[in-house]
């Protein structure tokens, strides 16, 4: 049986698809932010002229947009704690501390150390025991 939309037009009428859809495509052009001259969306009684092909598409594009969105949302989100965590660790790390006197310790202790190593006698390599 198929089934036709009486001549009144209210919501009631059509197949619960398409006012699915409408509602979806509504959404959508929410979620982009795009004006209605920039995404118009048809009226319930063109969504019920729609080709089976055309039925089909429209919702998995309107599932991408929608999951291109939530991904950008995530992004978002994302940037800001990594911001938030840069600052942290920014503002975490002493300033003004002088380690150069530190630094400067340690070529002498290796030039102390160097002598030690320089006067080791070499080690005595024995041959292995013959069987």
């Amino acid at each position: 049986m198929e089934y036709l939309p009486s001549a009144s037009g209210s919501v009631a009428d059509f197949e619960p698809e398409d006012s699915h859809l409408h509602h979806f495509y509504l959404k959508t052009r929410q979620l982009t932010g795009l004006t209605a001259e920039q995404l118009p969306v048809p009226s319930l009684s063109e969504i019920g002229d729609v080709s089976l092909a055309d039925s089909t598409i429209l919702p998995l594009l309107c599932s991408l947009v929608h999951a291109m969105s939530a991904m950008g949302k995530e992004m978002e989100e994302l940037n800001l704690q990594t911001s938030d965590l840069e600052s942290r660790v920014a503002n975490s790390l002493p300033q003004g501390v002088d380690h150069s006197t530190q630094l400067n310790q340690i070529p002498s202790s290796l030039g102390d150390l160097s002598h030690r190593v320089a006067h080791l006698p070499p080690a005595q390599v024995s041959a292995p025991p013959l069987a």
